[in-house]
């Protein structure tokens, strides 16, 4: 039956969407299963290239090149449910908007978009379509809940993917984009983003929790990662990318760009936020998990990068005060709360959380 999915799928489609239109995407090299993904090339919208194309001499080279492993690509993301390859205005569950992958990154795509790009040349955009059957569905055994980026009241609501659901991509290969981190820090700043909001992306709206294991049972849990994302639940992949993202901006603070520009250069503080940004997220990870002590030695990892961060500091007495256990760390704990005392002020928006914890 799994043989023939594929084939039944592609033989129901109108002439609107024929089969000659889409084809299947390859499984993994050793593995004779189907992969159960479609991928279909829409056609162009941007007849910029073709005229600026049309105006090149002979001589000159400008057409679009395919994507290889290891190419770094800017892409634009769009995922909705789908009962079948036609259905294109299902609910969305994922929006990305200019994110700057690397084919073969691990933790970053998932194995249907990362094999469709693959199938693409730099400018095209193309529809990638996930059977509820297929080994390489990205939401097996995850909740995925679509919380929308902005105000109003559709964004208090998130939208749930039911099990076993059918989904389908559009991804759009922007431009294959070339590392001048040699140069300047504009391409290893971008992607450190990029590997932060993905794992954003993770953390707002993908939560993973085994069926036999309760979120306190996570202290526990394997920390060990393997380079199959599939392996891997939510959890894991998020707290990757933020370490991942934090130690690029850390190696670039301290190379030899910085070091020959002023203090104050705006491109420096960026770094700093991204950094901060992404060590805090991974203390966030860790205490939502109610991983305690991990938590805890997160904050310390971070509190090196900057010993006055409120942030930081509030989420370091949390992982102190909120942990069951924390009778056998009393000192650690009123060390944490007098620092944080010192560093919070009231104008800091952690202030009232942390006068709560402090009261506990």
């Amino acid at each position: 039956v799994q043989l023939n999915c594929t084939s039944n799928i592609l033989s129901s489609m109108t002439s609107a969407a024929t089969s000659d239109d889409w084809r299947e995407l390859p499984s993994s090299a050793s593995s004779s299963v189907p992969s159960n993904l479609l991928f279909r090339v829409l056609p162009t919208k941007n007849t910029t290239s073709t005229t600026k194309k049309a105006s090149k001499t002979a001589d000159d080279d400008d057409s679009p090149r395919s994507i290889q492993s290891g190419d770094t690509v800017l892409v634009d993301i769009i995922g909705r449910q789908a009962d079948n390859p036609q259905h294109l205005d299902g609910p969305v569950f994922q929006q990305a908007k200019s994110w700057l992958v690397t084919i073969g990154e691990p933790f970053s795509l998932t194995r249907p978009l990362e094999s469709a790009l693959l199938q693409m040349l730099e400018g095209q955009t193309a529809l990638v379509y996930v059977e509820a059957t297929s080994r390489y569905h990205p939401f097996a055994g995850v909740v995925r809940k679509y919380h929308k980026v902005g105000g109003g009241e559709s964004s208090t609501e998130p939208y749930t993917v039911p099990p076993h659901s059918n989904l389908i991509y559009e991804i759009t290969a922007i431009q294959i984009v070339m590392d001048t981190g040699r140069l300047n820090p504009y391409f290893p700043i971008q992607k450190a983003l990029t590997l932060k909001n993905i794992a954003n992306d993770l953390y707002q709206n993908e939560w993973q929790l085994s069926a036999n294991q309760e979120e306190g049972d996570a202290e526990t849990a394997s920390s060990s990662r393997s380079s199959s994302s599939s392996s891997k639940n939510s959890r894991e992949r998020a707290i990757y990318l933020y370490e991942k993202a934090a130690k690029s901006m850390k190696t670039l603070l301290g190379g030899t760009y910085f070091a020959s520009v002023e203090p104050d250069h705006p491109q420096r503080k960026q770094c700093q936020t991204i950094m901060m940004a992404s060590l805090n997220n991974v203390i966030a990870v860790y205490l939502r998990a109610k991983r305690w002590r991990q938590a805890r030695e997160a904050a310390k990892t971070a509190l090196k990068e900057d010993s006055k961060n409120p942030k930081t500091h509030l989420r370091n007495v949390k992982a102190h005060v909120l942990d069951p256990n924390n009778a056998s760390i009393a000192d650690e704990t009123d060390q944490a709360v007098d620092k944080a005392d010192r560093v919070i002020c009231y104008k800091d928006t952690e202030e009232k959380e942390f006068k709560q914890l402090r009261a506990t």
